[in-house]
């Protein structure tokens, strides 16, 4: 499914980038008119018109349907859900890697997403992104260890924001060195 919906975001991308090219065109000749009748000291109101409704009919850039991620910074999570379709998740067999990552440095960014809380920060780069009604999905997948170990760091400030309080945390016990096999009789 995933690979399904990238190969139809590419379509999508490249009839986006035909458009955004053709609307630019129009937009230039549009500002072309205007420089030759401003110059020629004629009235350009009519101009004006047409490029404000030029402007209203901007092409839209095509959401990505981006699923799963399994590291990233909560930089990163709040742009896939601003740019792309605002439900995503995190997912890893190895949350360890997941624990000692950045992505896990702003925990209430990720509490605010798993609870659908509008996200909208304000960047020097990339402006401003806003993350409507999102959801996100935790599946993090650790060893014991591990899990003790963040933990023992950072387990106040989880259990402080309601990280923790959020989270379905099972610990089944452990089978090293065990496995139980059952005989039937013939």
């Amino acid at each position: 499914f995933v690979e399904e919906q990238s190969e139809v975001h590419a379509v999508q991308m490249q009839q986006f980038d035909a458009a955004i090219c053709a609307w630019r065109a129009e937009g230039k000749g549009i500002l072309s008119a205007i420089k030759k009748k401003s110059a020629a000291f004629e009235p350009i109101e009519a101009e004006q018109a047409q490029l404000q409704a030029h402007a209203l009919r901007k092409p839209q850039k095509p959401k990505r349907f981006k699923l799963i991620h399994e590291k990233m910074s909560t930089e990163a999570l709040h742009k896939n859900l601003s740019e792309c379709f605002p439900t995503t998740s995190l997912i890893s067999d190895d949350a360890d890697r997941v624990f000692r990552s950045r992505g896990m440095s702003d925990m209430a960014t990720l509490c605010k997403a798993y609870d659908g809380s509008d996200l909208i920060s304000d960047r020097s780069i990339e402006g401003e992104l806003i993350a409507r009604d999102p959801c996100l999905t935790l599946l993090l997948l650790s060893q014991p260890e591990p899990f003790a170990a963040f933990l023992n760091g950072k387990g106040a400030m989880a259990d402080g924001i309601g990280f923790t309080g959020r989270s379905f945390i099972i610990a089944p016990a452990p089978t090293a060195g065990y496995r139980s096999v059952v005989y039937s009789k013939s």
